[in-house]
């Protein structure tokens, strides 16, 4: 069973339509300036202060609230009531463009936040982590999809693979064939998404505690559904790779995953940018010599040319 970590509770915003007033019923929710950001609730009751005024005078004339102001305010309804939102789904929902809403989100890095491809409130991003998936997503990019496209090639039908949380095996995903009858193993939300899309996959999504950060979970439910499991061949990912040390990563909740899958997979193979190698970081999660190959943009690189 999954469950989910959630922070300060979330009150209702109303949804404005694109005049004031007339047009739409307006209810007036408190809200916590805490969890929804400041400036969204001093938008909120703003507005609905302008609306008390109209109706308490005689002046019937109708008031414009930018449009982008009731996308904000839309999206902030939205993701409280279901706390992530994929790209796709609030432009459909807000009638944009998902460029258009980019920009909202960039705008108000207050209230809301990218995970992957989701936009997710602000408050739910561990704002001390030196790693956001939102921040990180942008890296390299380039670069970790040239190395999925070497990575692959060691997909092959009928076979479960374990594909890794972060945003480099987001590409391998993609690459992935549409006739290819494979079982996916993952605990990312960005990873278990891009699955959804391939009508021959079936997936495995492993739960326990979420961790916004990374978009992943966490818990002895994910490591008890690992044991019941016959993985073929996993794909990992590091956030450094020290020719001494090894591979290590950021969040210390990811190594309990990462070293079950790499004990129980018949192959493991480490997949990252050139960016990664010469890299240290807190997470200790294994040594070079248990992966089969390191894949980089540049392919399959030699373990002892590290």
């Amino acid at each position: 069973m999954t469950t989910v970590e959630r922070r300060a509770g979330w009150s209702a915003v109303v949804i404005f339509g694109d005049r004031l007033p007339g047009r739409d019923q307006v209810a007036f929710n408190q809200c916590d300036s805490s969890c929804l950001g400041e400036k969204v609730c001093d938008i909120f009751h703003k507005i609905c202060s302008h609306h008390e005024r109209l109706q308490n005078s005689s002046d019937t004339e109708e008031i414009m609230v930018s449009r982008k102001t009731a996308r904000i305010i839309q999206l902030a309804d939205a993701l409280s009531g279901r706390r992530v939102l994929h790209l796709r789904d609030a432009a459909a929902l807000l009638g944009v463009s998902e460029m258009t809403i980019r920009r909202d989100v960039a705008d108000n890095p207050g209230q809301f936040a990218f995970l992957g491809g989701h936009i997710v409130p602000a408050s739910e991003i561990e704002g001390d982590a030196p790693y956001e998936l939102a921040r990180e997503a942008d890296s390299h990019a380039a670069a970790k999809r040239e190395a999925c496209v070497h990575a692959a090639r060691h997909i092959r039908p009928d076979e479960t693979i374990f594909i890794d949380c972060g945003t480099t095996l987001e590409y391998l995903v993609d690459l992935v064939p549409e006739n290819y009858s494979i079982t996916a193993v993952c605990y990312s939300l960005n990873v278990a998404e891009k699955l959804t899309h391939k009508p021959n996959v079936r997936i495995v999504m492993l739960g326990g505690v979420y961790h916004p950060s990374s978009a992943s979970f966490s818990g002895n439910s994910g490591l008890e559904t690992l044991d019941s499991l016959g993985i073929n061949v996993a794909f990992l990912s590091a956030a450094g790779i020290d020719p001494a040390r090894g591979a290590t990563c950021v969040h210390f909740h990811e190594v309990s995953v990462k070293q079950k899958v790499i004990s129980l997979a018949r192959e493991s193979h480490l997949v990252v940018d050139l960016s990664k190698i010469g890299k240290l970081k807190p997470a200790f999660f294994a040594p070079i010599g248990v992966f089969r190959s390191i894949i980089t943009e540049e392919g399959e690189t030699q373990l002892p040319g590290l």
